[in-house]
């Protein structure tokens, strides 16, 4: 974790969620990785199940409203109503995923098309709650600068 990451006024379960969805992404970015290098999904399937995957992953990151919290002093996410029906929609998708991938991709090749929509969803939602923490932190005038190496 780098020092700037740790300076920033972000509640610890938000950090948390982030940390871990990250490392989860990388591990399954990692495992679609293996699969394109065995041959199972060519290099075009690849990036378009990643590139279905992303937008997914920044609708799910707006399951989380972020505010800026006075008494703390920290960014803070809270569960919206609105968070709750997409957080549903997201859910039924990802049911609904290999049901709706198998009109296209059987077998082996489904798995790794799977893995790459995941590591594109998984993507989404960090680079989604970032943008969020982001914009909160710049409204509320405590983003810290950047370090110039």
């Amino acid at each position: 974790m780098s020092r700037a990451w740790r300076d920033e006024p972000v509640d610890r379960r938000i950090r948390v969620q982030v940390l871990l969805t990250a490392a989860v992404a990388a591990a399954v970015l990692g495992l679609a990785g293996w699969h394109t290098v065995r041959g199972e999904i060519g290099p075009l399937g690849a990036v378009a199940g990643f590139a279905g995957g992303v937008p997914v992953g920044l609708l799910a990151a707006r399951v989380h409203r972020f505010s800026w919290d006075t008494p703390t002093a920290r960014v803070v996410a809270r569960v919206d109503r609105a968070g709750l029906v997409i957080l549903a929609c997201v859910v039924v998708a990802s049911l609904a995923r290999d049901w709706l991938f198998a009109h296209w991709a059987t077998g082996a090749l489904l798995a790794a098309l799977g893995l790459w929509v995941s590591a594109g969803t998984l993507t989404g939602r960090v680079l989604g709650t970032r943008r969020g923490v982001v914009a909160v932190l710049r409204a509320a005038g405590a983003r810290r600068p950047r370090p110039t190496p």
